[in-house]
């Protein structure tokens, strides 16, 4: 009983220096977060070219449409959006969250249709991914991409059981609910080696600005 008062109270301190890591680490994040804009979506371009040059030669018959170029269009987007942001040295906060969340919906819709309509009778495998890749692309409250996530994905369960066979739509929420799942437990594992590392970064900086002995400022 005691051990589980314990691990209890670790997980409540574990939040409140989460909480504390959003509120005083905004500087922090936003630079993260304008640097990594470009590179994901540079990457993501990247991966999507791969997927359409190599994915004929393992699945016979399946061939690129409309839905997956259109891809290139919000990637291209969201690519130019941030080299703005690096160049004139966009900072603010509330702006580059925005920004961040907005990918992250749009891609999550690009998803939805792309595992839905060209072949709705093929099993999905980018949304599964996307969900738990999602934590790891850019720091945002974890609330924030747990709420994307699921309110996007009931959109996606709902409109797989609309136009795939019922065995399809089933397996379909189930990994999607399973995603969901392992998504909670990354995203709380990432968040704490990131705010340790900020906590430890900001004990060293205070350490190495402050007279031990007198407290005052070296």
């Amino acid at each position: 009983m005691k051990l589980l008062v314990n691990q209890i109270s670790y997980i409540c301190h574990t939040f409140e220096k989460r909480n504390n890591y959003f509120r005083d680490g905004k500087t922090e994040i936003t630079e993260y977060n304008v640097r990594y804009l470009p590179v994901s979506t540079i990457i993501g371009i990247l991966i999507l070219s791969l997927l359409i040059f190599i994915t004929p030669y393992i699945l016979k018959g399946w061939r690129a449409t409309a839905e997956y170029y259109s891809m290139y269009i919000t990637l291209g987007f969201f690519l130019v959006l941030s080299l703005i942001y690096r160049k004139f040295k966009i900072y603010n906060y509330c702006l580059v969250q925005a920004t961040c969340i907005a990918q992250y919906v749009v891609m999550f819709f690009h998803f939805i249709v792309i595992s839905v309509f060209p072949y709705d009778d093929n099993y999905q495998v980018y949304i599964s991914i996307f969900i738990m890749l999602m934590p790891a692309l850019y720091i945002i409250r974890p609330s924030a991409t747990f709420a994307i996530s699921a309110v996007c994905g009931c959109i996606y369960i709902i409109t797989a059981y609309r136009y795939k066979a019922i065995e399809i739509a089933s397996q379909e929420a189930f990994t999607t609910i399973a995603a969901l799942i392992f998504s909670r437990f990354i995203s709380y594992f990432l968040f704490h080696m990131r705010v340790e590392y900020y906590m430890s970064r900001q004990k060293f900086i205070s350490l190495s600005t402050t007279d031990e002995l007198t407290s005052l400022l070296n």
